[in-house]
């Protein structure tokens, strides 16, 4: 639920977003110029033959065969911990790799230092160069070899402009960049929150879900009936009305027949009461036919009972 809310929230809230990869730039560019590259220097030590193996007046790059093997000999010697410690003590700092050039077919010794500044780089690199010959020379020594057989090296390249790498900067800052932006999104949505949460307190308690689901019918409202309640009341009003109306009429029949009656009755005794009184009821006759009609308008019409 949060992941398919988050778009809208970051929507809803881009200054604050906007406010977050920058500060997340700022910090990531200083930390960039906080952190230092790394200078790495290079040089190649060639390896050759001894002067014996090779005839007078001929050419030694012609017989640099099987030389590979006292050089991986020198590597070791050159990389353990008591020649490292002797290189630190001399002022030698970073790091430091002494092996074979795979890339080439000669017996070439490839040695890289890497420090946080270029002259540390380059210092480091001319302390374990010139350690190089004196190792050899003590490793032939160490097998009583004599010296017109030694072993010998010379350099062939060696570095004096120490190359910038900034893989360490480019890592420190993607890190930083990544948590910068994951902050961003999480404040983003806290504070979100929290907005929401304060305009609904504002608003009243209750008040989104009464506006959504009313809880009283609107007959027990205080307002207005609405319009097609009141049309279906109207409506039926006349029909109870003449219902009403209608269910008077036998009523209104007993009672005309009784002043016919009662007329008949008085005219045996009086004929002119008895006139009189048949002119009252003819009188009385017609009002009631009268109002017959008048009901008959208002009365549906009901089919006869047989």
């Amino acid at each position: 639920m949060f992941f398919a809310e988050l778009p809208l929230v970051l929507l809803r809230r881009w200054y604050l977003v906007v406010l977050g990869v920058l500060l997340s730039g700022v910090l990531a560019g200083v930390t960039f110029q906080s952190v230092a590259p790394t200078y790495q220097a290079r040089a190649e030590i060639l390896l050759l033959p001894p002067s014996t193996s090779v005839p007078k007046g001929g050419n030694p790059y012609l017989v640099l065969g099987g030389l590979e093997a006292i050089g991986g000999v020198l590597s070791t010697a050159l990389g353990d911990q008591a020649t490292t410690a002797e290189l630190k003590a001399q002022g030698a700092a970073g790091d430091f790799r002494v092996g074979l050039d795979q890339t080439s077919p000669a017996p070439l010794l490839e040695v890289v230092t890497e420090s946080t500044t270029a002259a540390d780089s380059l210092s480091t690199l001319q302390l374990v160069v010139d350690r190089i010959p004196p190792t050899m020379e003590a490793i032939q020594r160490a097998a009583d070899v004599s010296p017109g057989s030694f072993i010998t090296t010379t350099p062939i390249t060696t570095t004096q402009k120490p190359e910038v790498l900034r893989k360490s900067q480019l890592r420190v800052v993607v890190v930083v960049t990544v948590i910068g932006l994951a902050l961003t999104l999480l404040l983003t949505a806290a504070i979100d929150g929290l907005l929401v949460r304060r305009r609904v307190r504002r608003r009243g308690p209750g008040t989104g879900a009464e506006r959504e689901t009313p809880t009283s019918s609107p007959t027990e409202t205080d307002g207005p009936v609405p319009s097609s309640a009141a049309g279906s009341t109207s409506g039926a009003l006349p029909r109870h009305s003449s219902d009403t109306r209608a269910g008077d009429r036998p009523h209104s029949d007993r009672s005309d027949s009784d002043r016919s009656d009662s007329g008949r009755s008085a005219s045996e005794g009086s004929a002119h009461e008895g006139s009189a009184r048949d002119g009252s009821a003819r009188d009385g006759s017609t009002g009631n036919g009268r109002r017959e009609n008048a009901s008959d308008e208002d009365v549906e019409v009901l089919p006869a009972r047989r």
